[in-house]
């Protein structure tokens, strides 16, 4: 049984906001190409290319080693790999190998993904958002769709869409509101069914007149499907935040999903990186919101805990909450890390906060950046490291490894050729001992170097064959064939180290069909 959606009421709530710009869950950033990628793969939390799994996977990256595939669609028990494209979907089944999906020349457009199992008959869901979509001639409003997963295959025929016009949907599909611009998928409540989070960053609270606040909307799973009538808003008005919303704060960014609080019940991570700390008038540097699950109860954002980037001067005082967000037990003491991005400023960075019984705060914070003892490579100006994160034990020791992806990395003279960063897990936290940097240069990785390729400008955590370590699917997807512009997107298998053992696949924008599409990975460009 596939995931059905089902709606007997309506809730409506006034809230507008005036489209003024918009990053989506993992990463959207703004290269020579002006086009934001978005890689999803089966297994971790990120946006960007978008390659189902990690941020635009935007799943559960916590799953203990040897748990239940976290992206199985076609039902074998096998993790399976989905990467968005320009209105299709390319499936890298374990079941059938590599399947292009396509209904309308706009079905599967999807700047942010996630994967959940929400009716659970054991065959998990995919969820797509395309926050451009026009809903109602309201353009920018932003739409859902599910596809429902089977044996064999997701079923392309149960597609089912959800806006904020859809009855039962908290609030209205308003211009501009960029509903869907991300997505978490995690059992928020205990019920054995996935809920699905859904980020709008550019949500207006119209009885306060504050526009760009951002909202959450967190819908139920069941035996029949997400339930739209319990569908729950979540504003920042309604957390135990110090203060109330203000414009352009744009809550829910991006999500993520884990068990912070160490309660067996998975919690939501969510950044508002316009938001600005208390009597601050310029100052827009972000803030990480943590709002934890509870059985019953789900998440309604009332005892979230808040990390302020403006906390957090004694580590880096231009940093700001703008990059990549993943959730994962680092430390292996069953509570896990909100690892979250900072590319905006400087030359990038990481922050990794801390998980525990009260959530997330700032004293015992860590940051790293190319500047960090042991990190591979040199802090450049203007490069984007920290934009895309991922998390996920790579080496099978129990600690997360945290990858951090730089599509603008330069490697030798060749520019914006782009590298990935291994940063090891440990007791004590992120450790930069054994760091690893990935270019495609590397052993074992099936291509070459070169300028403009923006190599790990998306970058998912999954296993791909089964040995119960996460291994990495990564995208380039300015990568050039024959002087065509199609992109790629390679699975490499982790070994024990964190270094790349094998590539399990690569694949192009040939491979489906996606000639005179400028660039593979891609969802739509983003000016």
């Amino acid at each position: 049984m596939g995931a059905g959606v089902r709606s007997t009421r309506s809730t409506r709530t006034a809230l507008r906001a005036p489209w003024i710009g918009l990053m989506t869950s993992t990463m959207l950033f703004t290269m020579r190409s002006r086009c934001a990628v978005t890689l999803a793969v089966a297994a971790s939390a990120l946006t960007g290319l978008t390659v189902t799994g990690s941020a635009a996977l935007g799943s559960p990256a916590s799953a203990a080693p040897g748990s239940r595939p976290v992206h199985d669609l076609d039902g074998d028990r096998s993790d399976d790999v989905v990467v968005g494209a320009m209105g299709r979907l390319g499936l890298r089944l374990s079941t059938a190998g590599l399947v292009r999906l396509e209904a309308t020349a706009s079905s599967f457009s999807a700047e942010s993904m996630a994967i959940g199992d929400f009716d659970g008959d054991g065959d998990d869901d995919l969820a797509g958002g395309d926050p451009w979509a026009t809903v109602g001639g309201v353009s920018g409003a932003g739409e859902v769709w599910v596809l429902p997963g089977a044996t064999g295959g997701p079923n392309t025929g149960a597609v089912t869409r959800i806006h904020q016009d859809v009855a039962g949907v908290p609030d209205d599909a308003e211009r501009g509101d960029h509903f869907g611009a991300a997505l978490a998928a995690a059992d928020f409540d205990g019920d054995g069914f996935d809920d699905l989070a859904i980020g709008t960053p550019d949500e207006g609270i119209e009885s306060r007149g504050v526009r760009a606040a951002g909202s959450v909307t967190v819908i139920p799973g069941s035996a029949s499907g997400l339930v739209l009538d319990d569908g729950r808003l979540v504003v920042q008005v309604v957390t135990a935040a110090p203060e109330l919303p203000e414009p352009e704060d744009r809550l829910g960014t991006a999500l993520a999903a884990g068990d912070v609080t160490g309660d067996g019940v998975a919690d939501l991570a969510v950044t508002a990186p316009g938001d600005r700390a208390e009597g601050a008038r310029e100052s827009r540097r972000g803030a990480v919101f943590l709002m934890p699950g509870a059985t019953a109860r789900g998440v309604t954002g009332t005892t979230a805990s808040v990390v302020r980037a403006d906390d957090l001067t004694r580590l880096l005082a231009a940093a700001g909450f703008d990059g990549g967000l993943a959730v994962a037990d680092v430390t292996g003491d069953g509570h896990a890390e909100v690892v979250t991005g900072t590319w905006g400023r400087g030359c990038g960075g990481v922050f990794v906060l801390r998980g525990g019984g009260g959530g997330i705060r700032a004293a015992s914070a860590q940051y790293l950046d190319q500047e960090s003892p042991g990190v591979p490579g040199a802090c450049e100006i203007g490069e984007f490291w920290g934009a895309v994160v991922a998390a996920g034990d790579l080496t099978g020791d129990g600690h997360a490894e945290v990858v951090v992806g730089n599509p603008s990395e330069s490697v030798g003279d060749r520019e914006a050729a782009g590298a990935y960063l291994v940063l090891r897990g440990s007791a004590a936290g992120v450790s930069t001992a054994g760091s690893v940097m990935v270019t495609q240069d590397s052993t074992h990785v099936s291509d070459r170097v070169e300028s403009g390729d923006h190599f790990a400008a998306a970058v998912a955590l999954h296993d791909l064959d089964g040995d119960r370590r996460a291994d990495v699917v990564v995208g380039a997807p300015a990568e050039r064939v024959d002087g065509e512009l199609t992109g790629w997107v390679a699975g490499l298998l982790s070994g024990p180290d964190g270094r790349v053992s094998a590539t399990a696949f690569t694949f192009t924008g040939r491979d489906l069909g996606t000639s005179g599409v400028p660039v593979w990975g891609v969802g739509k460009p983003i000016g």
